[in-house]
């Protein structure tokens, strides 16, 4: 009886720090996940001012310098964080923006990303940039899932659309 009684508190004792030792990190506080700049740093002003891109002209030399430091910035927010998320950016020749998300990640978290990223951009270089939504896999080419434009009837607000599997915006 004693060996089972010492099994059972020896299991007990067991799963509770494993529970304990691998606990995932928190994302969030009580109010839900939040992957806003000031939680998952450098906030905004810090990323303007690493990069050095206070309304540069990203089309010019030092504007694709900028770029580079801009992107490699905002990539590294997420994936030198724990836990990692693999978010990528890149400028294109078009004047527009690739995001790059897991495809795993819900589409409320993708919005918040791309809010965050046009406010960013557009504070680094005076220019509100469209950006295109993409979800990753290891091995295999982007696929476009979703489109961050200004809305038609008031530039300063901004929609996020899905695209369905024929391409169409939903």
């Amino acid at each position: 009886m004693r060996i089972f009684i010492s099994l059972v508190a020896l299991l007990l004792v067991g799963g509770i720090l494993y529970k304990v030792l691998t606990k995932e990190p928190a994302l969030a506080d009580e109010s839900g996940f939040d992957l806003k700049a000031d939680v998952w740093p450098p906030s905004t002003a810090e990323l303007c001012r690493l990069a050095n891109a206070h309304g540069t002209d990203p089309n010019t030399a030092e504007g694709r310098a900028v770029r580079e430091r801009f992107t490699t910035i905002f990539k590294n927010r997420y994936r030198k964080h724990s836990p990692m998320m693999a978010v990528g950016v890149r400028f294109r020749e078009s004047g527009s923006l690739d995001l790059l998300l897991p495809a795993r990640m819900e589409p409320w978290n993708m919005d918040r990303i791309a809010v965050l990223l046009w406010h960013e951009s557009q504070t680094a270089f005076g220019h509100k940039f469209p950006i295109d939504l993409y979800i990753t896999f290891i091995g295999m080419a982007p696929v476009k899932v979703g489109e961050l434009r200004p809305s038609p009837q008031n530039p300063n607000q901004i929609e996020v659309h899905y695209l369905t599997n024929q391409g169409a915006k939903k």
